[in-house]
């Protein structure tokens, strides 16, 4: 088993390994108890980093675990968002296909962002160049309230007659990086 197999690794090459097991495998482990084989370290990586968003009044330290648990559980105004500089890169597709996107965002602690887009064309390789601007909102579903995040984002791409308007949930991920999934126009 996972377990007895930890059992006889060195402590940081059980670090290590456990921080590549899946979520729900590494809360399994955590449940066979602390002595059995998952290290409070392992939680660590699972925390977001250089990130948006952070936990407006965090408890006291105590655990990663503890931490952790506290991110993954926190609603949307249990956090503030930090101003910054953040690089993205994704995928759009239209009636034309499939387009690659990188780019920066800018955001101001008021919601707000500014920032530059480099799309390419996956079939033919043409280049397109935007500009835009969003803000931050609450993310709204049914049954869960306002506990997400949302992006609206408005860009004008060069050559192109009028603006796309963007609008989808963002989801932070541990390595900081953000996941904004949803639909343009």
């Amino acid at each position: 088993s996972t377990e007895n197999t930890l059992r006889k690794l060195p402590g940081d090459v059980v670090t290590y390994v456990v921080s590549f097991l899946k979520l729900e495998a590494l809360c399994a482990l955590h449940t066979t108890g602390q002595k059995n084989g998952c290290p409070d370290e392992a939680w660590r990586v699972r925390i977001p980093q250089n990130t948006l968003f952070a936990l407006k009044q965090p408890k006291p330290f105590t655990t990663f675990r503890n931490r952790w648990t506290e991110w993954a559980g926190a609603r949307r105004s249990d956090l503030v968002v930090l101003p910054g500089r953040f690089r993205f890169q994704g995928t759009v597709e239209d009636r034309k296909g499939l387009c690659r996107s990188t780019g920066r965002m800018d955001f101001s602690a008021k919601l707000v962002c500014v920032g530059a887009v480099a799309h390419t064309r996956v079939s033919s390789g043409a280049k397109l160049e935007g500009r835009g601007y969003g803000h931050l909102c609450a993310n709204i579903l049914p049954e869960n309230g306002k506990r997400g995040w949302a992006l609206a984002w408005k860009e004008k791409v060069d050559e192109a007659a009028g603006y796309y308007s963007y609008v989808g949930s963002v989801r932070t991920l541990s390595d900081g990086s953000l996941i904004w999934s949803g639909s343009f126009s």
